[in-house]
């Protein structure tokens, strides 16, 4: 019951099937695309959705309307009827698809579970991180952001990834303040700001013509075959920086390659590569010789649309984190993979239902060499200044919950067994306090007005200094826990004065 009522909060209305063949090569959309030229004088009183449709051929009928948009993308962003519209709201032509998520039950036979979300801490994401991810991913606003993006004590830039009719997978900027900015301003936040922390991030990465540890921390996007390039393109077009990577899509079959764009939002901590199996200029990408992303059904995804790989995370220890995980979330590694520069990475691929989507996984990477360009900020360093904070403000379940906690991915976990309370009472055995459960719908929590908006969520500290926000059935919580009333009653409940008494 729990996994339904969540999923029927957050899931949108579900289209009908669609059904037409869809365009296996690129040279197919190019023939489409060709007839551009030819109705050039009609196209200039035609509307953008006619143009989308009559011109480039991408028809609402079509299961792969969304492959032909993002393929025509490059072009669509230069014809006057379009200006100013972002890719997703270019997509959004196309309308819902069907999707196995509107069953109450998976094919699988369990609820919705998996990675769900990945979620950074902005200072600014009106004016940075929103923008970005409107203009250039095929996204669109979540619709239970407050209004305008403008909080009461914050500001959200939080979208998801069309189509809609599939479960949308969440990528979240958020400036959760709190009452007066206490919970993102010294001391609460320690001695750097979210701002002071972009702009290390944005040292790091610098111009993305190299390899930085920085990387490690990023969000990866599969776009269908056929597609990566109309990514290149548009970011060429808008001198946007990105660093393009080859790499075997398969530990045990090097004859497959994947390519990839690895994109950051100036001034934030975003991080998005997206990868695909196609381009017209191979020899532009810097060779990689082991996988960037495990595949662990060992095929790649067949979708028409974009969707999540996985979240990934610098850390500074892989063993702790493989004991993190068993001891508090009772999960071991799917893959430990070495690299040849002495890098490790560790998969948990958490059990993903069909109703879910994808196959997203989680991943972390330790390199030992984490030089950094700025005196004293390695990812090492990163690390240590997060879990400092959170050790000094994060006393108890219901104490100051610093501003870093918005660094979180989401797991939903459909597990028969699987409880909240049995993550405390592992964490509790451990000494571990670094966590904050919130109480919502889920435990007959209804908000204000009752209107069905926040919801039980549990937000647990990781050793790499980002949080794991879990999901699960809340069996007996504690009656002092917090309640969200909904966006965290617009970002203003914090304890901000219990942490300002540490």
């Amino acid at each position: 019951m729990f996994l339904q009522r969540l999923f029927l909060v957050l899931a949108f209305a579900h289209g009908t099937a669609l059904a037409a063949p869809v365009p296996k090569t690129t040279s197919d959309a190019d023939a489409v695309h060709a007839s551009a030229g030819a109705g050039a004088d009609a196209a200039a009183t035609r509307t953008c959705a006619e143009l989308i449709e009559e011109t480039y051929g991408c028809s609402t009928a079509a299961t792969s309307c969304g492959l032909c948009v993002t393929r025509a993308w490059p072009r669509l962003r230069n014809e006057a009827a379009c200006a100013g519209l972002g890719h997703g709201e270019l997509v959004q032509h196309c309308g819902p698809v069907h999707d196995a998520a509107d069953k109450s039950e998976s094919d699988d036979g369990i609820g919705m579970s998996g990675l769900f979300k990945s979620t950074w801490a902005a200072s600014d994401p009106v004016n940075t991180t929103l923008p970005a991810l409107m203009k250039y991913l095929t996204v669109e606003s979540t619709l239970d952001s407050c209004p305008g993006q403008i909080c009461a004590c914050g500001e959200c830039g939080r979208t998801q990834m069309l189509p809609s009719g599939t479960v949308q997978f969440g990528l979240h900027t958020v400036a959760a303040r709190g009452i007066n900015d206490c919970r993102s301003t010294s001391p609460l936040s320690g001695d750097l700001t979210v701002a002071d922390v972009e702009a290390i991030f944005d040292e790091e990465l610098g111009d993305m013509s190299t390899y930085s540890p920085y990387m490690d921390y990023n969000a990866m996007l599969w776009t269908p075959a056929t597609t990566l390039d109309s990514y290149r393109q548009a970011f060429d077009a808008d001198g946007v920086p990105t660093l393009k990577l080859q790499w075997p899509c398969f530990y045990d079959d090097s004859e497959t390659t994947c390519y990839s764009l690895v994109w950051h939002i100036p001034q934030s901590m975003v991080t998005i590569e997206i990868a695909s199996n196609e381009t017209a200029t191979p020899d532009d990408f810097v060779v990689e010789g082991f996988p960037r992303h495990e595949f662990v059904t060992k095929e790649l995804p067949t979708h028409d649309y974009a969707e999540p790989l996985h979240d990934s995370r610098a850390v500074d220890d892989i063993d702790e984190i493989i004991d993190w995980y068993d001891r508090v979330l009772g999960v071991s590694p799917t893959a430990t993979r070495k690299g040849a520069d002495s890098s490790v990475t560790v998969v948990f691929a958490y059990p993903s239902s069909s109703k879910m989507g994808h196959d997203a996984n989680i991943q972390y990477v330790y390199r030992p060499t984490t030089g950094s360009k700025s005196q004293g900020t390695s990812t090492s360093w990163l690390q240590s200044y997060w879990n400092s904070v959170s050790d000094k403000y994060m006393t108890n379940m219901t104490s100051m919950w610093p501003i870093w906690g918005d660094n979180h991915l989401t797991i939903i976990d459909g597990a028969d067994d699987a409880s909240i309370d049995a993550v405390i009472e592992r964490l509790d055995a451990s000494g571990d306090t670094r966590y904050h459960p919130f109480l919502g719908v889920e435990n007959g929590e209804n908000g204000p007005d009752g209107d069905y908006f926040g919801h039980t969520s549990f937000y647990i500290q990781d050793p790499s200094g980002f949080t794991v926000e879990y999901h699960a059935t809340f069996n007996n919580p504690d009656p002092s826990i917090d309640v969200d009333v909904g966006d965290f009653n617009e970002y203003c409940d914090y304890h901000c004065d219990g942490g300002l008494s540490n």
